[in-house]
């Protein structure tokens, strides 16, 4: 079984290079002095932390993991090459995968076709027993059918770096998320501001709430009234906070033309 395992190993690596996100370990970057109990910050980048930056910024970050799994995968594939690998070995399968990545003409020929049965997949869900099934399928085939998770900074404190789980795939809102919370940051109400949340495929953005106002309009529950308007334009004609369809195409390129009651299915 011996004379197996470097084919299996160069399988692996392949395989999980390709379709995973960059992860690495780097000892040299590591502080043994401090628990990671204590401060796991510290202790996986203690010693990149204490190293001055070079003059020339030839380094700034603590591990380049692209251009490491890059160059990984490089040297896997051109270990293959050198030697012949017959028709439906692990080998040939694994040049072939490689090869199809970087075929950019026949990727551009195949358009959505390959999709397409996943596709309709989604489309066929109806009930949350069915998504969840549909996501313990994807999970492996898919890049994020089910959960994303990672160190990322906080989103009220960009400082403090936290461990966050939260859905992909299928987890974006329909349009009416964006649009409805747009419309509520401009409910008369205290001044105040809000920030879009990153995590929604949106650029961190403040929109800044008008000032407290009288009501007007019978049947309104408390800030819950109509738009402010400008000064000198009471019949209200004009005005855009971005919940009109130009306005939010304005903030937001291409929301407003998104079709109303479907998935956003770029996240």
């Amino acid at each position: 079984m011996s004379h197996y395992f470097p084919r299996l190993r160069a399988g692996l690596l392949l395989t999980l290079a390709a379709t995973c996100n960059a992860h690495a370990f780097d000892p040299a970057r590591i502080d043994p002095l401090v628990r990671p109990s204590q401060n796991l910050f510290r202790a996986a980048n203690g010693a990149w932390l204490d190293a001055p930056i070079p003059p020339d910024r030839a380094e700034v970050y603590g591990a380049d993991l692209p251009a490491t799994v890059n160059a990984r995968i490089l040297a896997i594939v051109d270990d293959l090459r050198r030697q012949p690998q017959p028709a439906g070995s692990i080998g040939r399968k694994l040049l072939d995968f490689h090869d199809s990545q970087l075929d950019l003409a026949a990727i551009d020929r195949a358009g959505l076709a390959p999709m397409r049965a996943r596709l309709a997949a989604i489309d066929a869900i109806g009930s949350p027993r069915e998504l969840a099934a549909w996501q313990g399928k994807m999970q492996g085939i898919l890049k994020t059918p089910l959960w994303l998770w990672g160190g990322f900074a906080d989103f009220k404190q960009p400082d403090l770096n936290r461990a966050i789980l939260m859905q992909g795939g299928l987890g974006m809102p329909e349009r009416d998320y964006y649009r409805a919370r747009t419309r509520a940051c401009l409910r008369r109400g205290a001044p105040t501001s809000i920030t879009l949340p990153r995590w929604r495929g949106l650029r961190a953005s403040r929109i800044r709430r008008p000032p407290p106002r009288a009501l007007a309009g019978a049947g309104n529950a408390p800030g819950h009234g109509p738009p402010a308007r400008r000064p000198g334009n009471e019949s209200g004609a004009g005005a855009d906070h971005g919940c009109r369809r130009a306005g939010a195409n304005r903030r937001r390129p291409g929301l407003a033309s998104l079709p109303g009651r479907r998935r956003h299915r770029t996240g």
